[in-house]
């Protein structure tokens, strides 16, 4: 369906429906490239093969991006403000909780008995995050970027659902992506003869 006169684009409506989110240490040879990243064929695990999946997501456990900035600094002079670092975060509710995830979020190994000493709930390594969303329309979003935990819990025993990890991180600055904290791409399907 076209734009109608009103400027409402149904094609312009992102319903997400699958994505997937993999970590790698923070290693320059581990940052996708920009071209790499735009080609809507990558093959992560092929092609970055230090990546690894995190697993299934929960159906209400997607995305959920979050902004916020630092204190403001106000002038005498009204309507100016300089606003202070702004911080960039995502929560995700992964499905899955076997023992490489547990590890990963840890940073911890488990040894030949199946046991690991715990002392915090999540590292504080930082490390490079991998996501994407494919929606409904064909397009595709795609971040990669430093990140470091800033909240992990674990959802509670209830019989009958899936018992996961809620997991909330924090997007780093970083000169791997040029003092940004994450490289974006936004990859709209083509249309046949365009």
């Amino acid at each position: 369906m076209a734009v109608d006169p009103q400027g409402n684009d149904l094609q312009s409506v992102r319903i997400p429906i699958t994505g997937k989110i993999a970590w790698a240490p923070l290693d320059a040879a581990n940052v996708v490239t920009p071209a790499d990243g735009g080609d809507r064929s990558l093959a992560l695990l092929t092609d970055y093969p230090a990546y690894k999946l995190l697993g299934l997501i929960k159906t209400d456990g997607g995305f959920e991006p979050t902004a916020e900035t630092g204190d403001a600094t106000e002038f005498f002079q009204d309507g100016y403000k300089l606003f202070g670092e702004s911080t960039l975060s995502e929560k995700v509710g992964l499905a899955q909780s076997d023992r490489s995830l547990v590890e990963f979020l840890t940073g911890k190994t488990f040894d030949a008995n199946g046991h690991i000493y715990v002392s915090d709930a999540f590292t504080d390594k930082q490390f490079l995050i991998f996501r994407e969303v494919l929606y409904k329309s064909g397009d595709i979003e795609r971040r990669n970027g430093v990140a470091q935990f800033t909240e992990v819990a674990q959802d509670k025993d209830e019989r009958g659902t899936v018992r996961g990890f809620a997991v909330a991180y924090e997007w780093q600055r970083s000169d791997l992506f040029g003092g940004e904290k994450y490289s974006q791409w936004d990859l709209p399907v083509v249309a046949v003869g365009s």
